[in-house]
């Protein structure tokens, strides 16, 4: 340190505290130390806690351009400006799909070109804490998600879409579920039905995707089917 006359070295890997040697006389040893210990002491407290997360759920929790991420942290207290969220969170999705700053950090380190189920928080623990029960409440969501297909004609879309998307979004808010028609960007990203066997019949731009907990789903497709029907 330039202004007590020590040398410092310090010696830290990514997982362990850090040791720090100081050199130099007694005087500027002891001056040294109270000026690392009045540093450390301001910094805020930090934890690491490791949790699994099927690889195949990390690009859903991403979101598109990390929103879905940077939401979820938002909602636990985290920061929201995008200056404070760069790169603290990474999740592997293939290799790299995204790498998103937040606080606090989540770290996900497979050897290169693998995946991995294993995600790392770090950061203030009782952030982390929240962060941790989001994703555990978002990826149990996640396991019961379906995707199941109804065939209503085409001609009949519009008129449950509602003017500006109004009886879509009431329809998906009533139960919590997603509703993708043919020709929307969203479609195909919702993923094949699960009963796609039983649309084959079916003109494909008369496939509606439903996706959700499937008794949220079941319900939805019947008031489509009601609402196509009246």
């Amino acid at each position: 340190m330039d202004n007590t006359g020590t040398q410092i070295d310090i010696d830290k890997s990514y997982d362990a505290e850090a040791t720090i040697t100081v050199r130099g006389t007694k005087q500027d040893i002891k001056e040294a130390q109270g000026l690392i210990l009045e540093i450390a002491s301001s910094v805020p407290e930090e934890t690491s806690v490791d949790i699994t997360i099927e690889n195949r759920f990390h690009r859903s929790l991403i979101g598109a351009g990390g929103q879905g991420l940077k939401d979820l942290i938002a909602r636990c207290g985290g920061p929201t400006d995008t200056k404070l969220q760069a790169g603290l969170v990474r999740l592997w999705v293939s290799v790299i799909v995204s790498c998103v700053d937040t606080h606090p950090r989540t770290s996900i380190s497979p050897r290169q070109g693998e995946l991995s189920d294993d995600v790392r928080l770090r950061g203030e623990p009782k952030l982390v804490q929240k962060i941790k029960a989001e994703l555990e409440t978002a990826v149990a969501a996640l396991r019961d998600r379906v995707v199941l297909g109804v065939d209503i004609p085409a001609a009949q879309h519009r008129a449950l879409i509602g003017r500006g998307g109004q009886h879509l979004n009431e329809l998906q808010n009533k139960y919590s579920v997603m509703v993708q028609f043919p020709g929307s960007r969203s479609y195909y990203q919702a993923g094949e039905p699960e009963n796609a066997a039983e649309m084959t019949s079916a003109d494909p731009a008369n496939v509606v995707r439903v996706s959700g907990p499937r008794p949220a789903v079941e319900k939805a497709i019947s008031e489509l089917k009601v609402g196509h029907l009246g």
